[in-house]
């Protein structure tokens, strides 16, 4: 971003210690010297500066301009170089030989301004044309270790000479870690090589990870089955670290999952541990109903939840050590099982496998042209039976959540659908109902009973709809948009069918975000773009309360809008997500905000209490999945 900082913190006592400011548009890449003394900085292309700081005194005692794109930076064993590579650019940069800055020539000002930073391009050779994304300098030895972008493993020496390289046979290679006794190489599709030092003699390759688009969950035993596709694709390895002591090699891959394989022993390489993320923006966050409420979802343990995203997969996470059943007497329980590669995650649905080989593979995605990949929203029913998400392409899908088959795909909007609802079809008197609304203004209603036949479509709003809610019984059809206003609507009959007909409407002075209804069915709370949570009463629309989303420090800032709310089971609390990052627990009874946290990187995308209340759960755009402890006392009170 604009006049980026540097953040020195000091680790044990968590405090920050000093901040450095030089850079314009952006830092790729930092590093400290080996003796500490410094920290090297390195700028986007559009920034073009490499600095060196003194992290003690904030000064910038040495810089140097880079034109060209550069992907990485490398220290030498004693500090007296440092590399750079990046586009047809291998360049060593040099200190002196116990790791400090050389004195200023005679030529130059001996005032405070930083001095130049001398240095000298690699011998390239052949290879002069290549890109260069990663480097590391060997530890017992003079040698620098390069990979490059078509896969080649290249070797120079400290007189900058490129002594021999190797193909890696590759379509490409992302990153290199190196020990006494391995180049490590990890390249695209899941591919990582082994290699000699000095000799580049070839040692072996690691086991892939999962392919794309398998529902690992399926899987038994302590190793993937292959299905033996050739056509199979695989995440691409995009970075390496090498713990040569314990023999650890830690793999970050392109869908975001991060294995650890043991190879201490060449000859039985093994998966030590592997976790699995979701490799795109996470939309929101969804709890499985509780058994107590429903007998449909026995399969599922409890305080499971549902996360969804744009990477075109729906996730199931259970994060308590309570054992799974596998017997054959409750509904889907063979689906439902820890997997060989994450204790967490306990069932994937692939939406768009399309998508979510696009958006696991790094080659792939720079050709991505699919821009409707993704799922938008969720809801699971009432009753746990069926589990209803739309896509960016405004299509509707449900799935039986006792097999995981698709029952229904409807083509519904010809926008994204930004929301879902159900009513609670277990309870006498209550139809059996699913809505869904977009951001094209439409909001369609479909008789679950009847083959999801449609069979209503409003379209009083005049904007996007970004929130709708049923009543328990289905007796009343809330809705809000960014055109400010909020519907109520009341159920009538129709010819035999259910329809909606307003009764009243409200019109504020910002996009309304979300709601959600109190336990009681008597109240609705919104969040929306005056920061600002408003409680109504569903049979008048009369707004009753009002809180302010600021604590008394924040009261001038006026930063970002609430855009998530969720109450607790009890009714006595509510949880607030913003664009600004933070999340909020509020006294739904006075407006108290009892906590404020910060963690994730970028929007709330989803906040959900856990049916125990022990627990907050959090989505955001950064993709991650935040779990939060509420306080014994709050959970009392719940």
């Amino acid at each position: 971003g604009h006049q980026p900082r540097i953040l020195i913190w000091e680790v044990q006592s968590r405090t920050l210690i000093n901040e450095l400011k030089g850079h314009k548009y952006g830092v790729l890449a930092l590093l400290f010297s080996p003796n500490m003394k410094y920290i090297v900085s390195l700028g986007f292309q559009h920034d073009g500066y490499l600095n060196v700081w003194n992290w003690k005194t904030g000064a910038k005692v040495a810089c140097n301009k880079i034109t060209t794109k550069v992907h990485t930076l490398a220290f030498s064993r004693n500090g007296s170089f440092f590399v750079t590579a990046g586009l047809r650019h291998v360049k060593f940069w040099y200190f002196d030989p116990n790791g400090n800055l050389p004195k200023k020539p005679a030529g130059q000002s001996i005032q405070n301004s930083a001095q130049v930073l001398d240095g000298r391009s690699g011998i390239l050779g052949d290879l002069r044309e290549n890109n260069f994304v990663d480097a590391v300098c060997c530890q017992k030895s003079d040698h620098t270790y390069f990979v490059t972008s078509n896969g080649l493993l290249c070797m120079f020496t400290e007189a900058r000479l490129m002594d021999k390289w190797v193909d890696l046979k590759v379509k490409g290679a992302l990153s290199i870690a190196v020990s006494e006794q391995y180049i490590v190489c990890a390249c695209t599709n899941g591919i990582v090589r082994l290699f000699e030092p000095v000799t580049l003699k070839y040692i072996g390759t690691l086991p892939k990870p999962h392919p794309l688009g398998v529902d690992l969950t399926l899987q038994t035993g302590t190793t993937y089955n292959g299905s033996g596709d050739p056509n199979e694709i695989y995440p691409d390895t995009v970075s390496v670290k090498l713990d040569a002591e314990t023999g650890k090699l830690s793999c970050i891959y392109s869908d975001h999952s991060f294995f650890i394989w043991d190879i201490k022993d060449i000859k039985k390489i093994g998966k030590y541990r592997s976790f699995l993320y979701h490799c795109d923006t996470i939309w929101g966050v969804e709890m499985i109903p509780s058994r107590n409420s429903t007998a449909t979802t026995t399969s599922f343990p409890e305080n499971t939840f549902v996360t969804y995203s744009a990477d075109s997969t729906i996730r199931f996470w259970n994060f308590d050590n309570n054992p799974i059943s596998a017997g054959g007497n409750e509904p889907g329980s063979s689906n439902i099982k820890r997997n060989i590669y994450s204790k967490e995650c306990i069932k994937i649905v692939y939406v768009d496998p399309d998508g979510t080989y696009k958006s696991g593979a790094v080659v792939a995605a720079k050709n991505d042209e699919n821009v409707e990949a993704g799922i938008r929203t969720l809801r699971i029913s009432p009753d746990g039976k069926f589990m209803a998400s739309g896509d960016r392409g405004g299509n509707l899908r449900v799935h039986d959540l006792d097999t995981f088959k698709e029952i229904t795909y409807q083509e519904a909007h010809d926008a994204e659908i930004l929301t879902i609802e159900f009513t609670n079809g277990s309870l006498p008197d209550s139809p059996y109902l699913i809505a869904t609304a977009s951001r094209d203004r439409i909001l369609h209603v479909f008789d679950i009973k009847n083959n999801f036949r449609l069979i209503q479509t409003l379209d009083d709003h005049s904007s996007s709809i970004t929130a709708i809610k049923f009543t328990n019984d289905g007796g009343r059809l809330i809705s809000c948009g960014a055109d400010k206003s909020i519907i109520f609507r009341s159920r009538q009959n129709n010819g035999g069918f259910p329809c909606y007909v307003t009764y009243h409407n409200i019109s504020g002075r910002s996009t309304v975000f979300d709601m959600d209804i109190d336990i009681t069915n008597k109240y609705i709370s919104t969040v929306s773009g005056e920061r600002r949570l408003n409680v109504f009463h569903i049979d008048t629309g009369k707004n009753v309360r009002s809180y302010k989303s600021d604590t008394p420090e924040e009261v001038n800032a006026q930063e970002g809008s609430l855009i998530k709310i969720s109450l607790d089971p009890g009714g006595v609390h509510a949880v607030t997500g913003g664009s600004d990052k933070s999340i909020r627990l509020f006294d739904f009874s006075n407006g108290n905000i009892l906590g404020k946290v910060l963690g994730h990187s970028e929007l709330i995308t989803g906040v959900k209490f856990t049916p125990d209340c022990e627990r907050v759960i959090s989505t955001s755009a950064d993709g991650c999945i935040f779990v939060w402890k509420v306080s014994d006392e709050l959970v009392t009170k719940m």
